[in-house]
């Protein structure tokens, strides 16, 4: 057992392996450590294939079933987005009558957010709930995740509201996640409602944050709120990116508000931010509107300056 559980440590899987065929072949029972070792030792050097087989193996041969054995399988499939595999022991281990812990369930969630399958994370979430196993602000997060990779922006609403039920604390990752789900899936208001919830429990928000909630503002035409959270931004002294200004921009060229285009593209100059084709289009595009076309010159020939390539 200690020379299996230094093989896993030196990622030796097949060396690993061998030791317990010595072990099968010198009639030295394997214990669920035994087991749990080598399959750790496979699984953490990406053997998920041989990590899978010596599960079943375990099961087969009514070896000690042990819950870290599973584990390893499970996030060893995980890692290499093989979401059905580790479906399959996640059953294996039911089967065997060994209780999946929080542990399992958040590396089979896991394993599903990687291949954008969500229905699977809900189900898992659904068994957590009946077999009164806790799931963690991980495990929640994994599955608004996953919502957002399947465009399922009504599920990760579900979740959101199971966060709240287990009077759990939700933090920028678990908005965030949330944010992009609801965007994805065109609902741009509700995008901006997550937002506005955000700010007023005075959880902490980042650029990402900042960002999605702009883009909502632009997308349902809602210029002043755009300015209105760019501003937050400036406030708080956080680095806007170029992607946040040009959403901005964006937001007042739509809405044909020049003064305000022409302040947003005078603060990104000065704060040296790049401004990119789609920011100078939107700011033409205001230019347009008002018959600015001096300005709309003027903005043409600095975007070669600025190194933006006009489409």
């Amino acid at each position: 057992n200690a020379a299996i559980s230094a093989c896993e440590k030196g990622c030796e899987w097949l060396l690993a392996l061998q030791l317990l065929c010595v072990m099968v072949e010198r009639m030295v029972a394997p214990t669920g450590f035994t087991s749990s070792a080598t399959t750790s030792a496979c699984g953490s050097c990406g053997e998920w294939g041989v990590a899978v087989q010596l599960c079943k193996a375990m099961v087969q041969s009514r070896v000690e079933s042990s819950l870290a054995s599973f584990h390893a399988a499970i996030t060893a499939c995980a890692k290499r987005g093989e979401w059905e595999q580790a479906m399959q022991v996640f059953r294996l281990m039911v089967q065997s009558k060994v209780i999946p812990d929080t542990i399992a369930f958040s590396a089979a969630i896991n394993a599903c957010e990687v291949s954008g399958n969500w229905e699977g994370p809900l189900h898992l979430l659904h068994v957590m709930a009946t077999s009164q196993t806790e799931a963690n602000l991980i495990t929640h997060n994994a599955a608004i995740s996953t919502c957002t990779k399947g465009h399922c922006w009504e599920m990760s609403l579900r979740v959101c509201s199971r966060i709240w039920r287990n009077k759990q604390e939700p933090g920028t990752i678990t908005f965030n996640t949330a944010m992009s789900a609801i965007s994805k899936g065109g609902v741009w208001d509700k995008s901006f409602q997550i937002f506005q919830v955000l700010s007023q429990l005075n959880l902490e928000s980042d650029t990402i944050t900042f960002h999605a909630a702009i883009n909502a503002c632009e997308a349902v035409g809602k210029w002043e709120k755009a300015l209105g959270v760019y501003s937050v931004m400036v406030q708080r002294e956080m680095d806007a990116t170029a992607a946040t200004s040009t959403a901005t921009v964006s937001a007042c060229a739509t809405s044909a508000v020049w003064m305000a285009v022409q302040q947003l593209l005078d603060a990104m100059a000065h704060s040296k931010l790049e401004s990119d084709t789609r920011t100078c289009n939107a700011a033409i595009a205001a230019c347009e509107k008002h018959g600015e076309w001096g300005k709309a010159m003027q903005l043409f020939r600095l975007m070669k300056q600025r190194r933006a390539e006009p489409d």
